[in-house]
């Protein structure tokens, strides 16, 4: 089967195509300097501006058809070389970003811990700090990791980013309770300066904001098995 595109084709043709136009130029050239023709360009020499006019502007018409040609071959080129780098680099992920994959899926695995409490178990008005313990340390502890791949580390920095907002609201929205300082609390509803609706609202936050860190764990997920790791 023959893959070859017409770019590719008008491009290996390109050689041909100048010999012939450079025959032809000569041709013409000769064809000018005999004492026939000469004569008939001192009685048309309108007709011959007009020709000359016409060859120039297929000349022009010609070089810019080899330049779009040579653009489109260097960026087919280009785009062939992203797509062998993309390939290579899913069929042979770096060690560190397996270790740093497996590591990420330890600490957040889907059947337990606190994605599992963040997904059942979370009303975004009480919780105990030992479930969150890794929403909270999270920023700090991987601040300064990141994966090789691009792709995964697009995923990683977008979840990442998630449970950073879920940290902040948990720690600038909730206090400790009165009852269990290990666990913290909204406040009581009359306590918000638009009483039950804000308390509402705030809550509602809440929620969106750990349900965006289960969405993000699946995704940076589906993406590194994608990616190989």
């Amino acid at each position: 089967m023959n893959d070859e595109t017409n770019v590719e084709r008008l491009a290996r043709s390109l050689p041909l195509i100048i010999v012939a136009g450079i025959a032809d130029l000569a041709a013409f050239i000769s064809l000018l300097t005999s004492s026939r023709v000469n004569a008939w360009v001192d009685r048309h020499p309108q007709a011959i501006a007009f020709g000359a006019l016409t060859l120039i502007t297929l000349l022009i018409t010609v070089a810019n058809v080899i330049a779009r040609s040579n653009r489109i071959m260097r960026l087919t080129v280009i785009s062939k070389d992203a797509e062998i780098e993309d390939l290579q680099q899913r069929l042979h992920p770096t060690p560190r970003d397996k270790e740093l994959f497996m590591r990420l899926l330890g600490e957040f695995p889907s059947t337990t811990g606190t994605i599992t409490f963040l997904e059942y178990s979370f009303t975004a008005k009480r919780w105990h700090r030992d479930k969150v313990h890794h929403v909270l340390a999270f920023p700090e502890v991987w601040r300064h990791e990141f994966f090789d791949d691009k792709q995964t580390q697009e995923a990683f920095t977008s979840f990442r980013a998630n449970i950073q907002a879920l940290g902040t609201w948990m720690a600038s929205e909730s206090f400790p309770s009165q009852d269990d300082p290990q666990v913290n609390e909204l406040p009581a509803p009359h306590e918000f300066a638009r009483g039950y609706k804000q308390f509402a609202e705030v809550r509602e936050r809440g929620l969106r904001l750990a349900n965006a860190v289960l969405e993000g764990r699946q995704h940076v997920e589906r993406v590194g098995r994608s990616r190989g790791l």
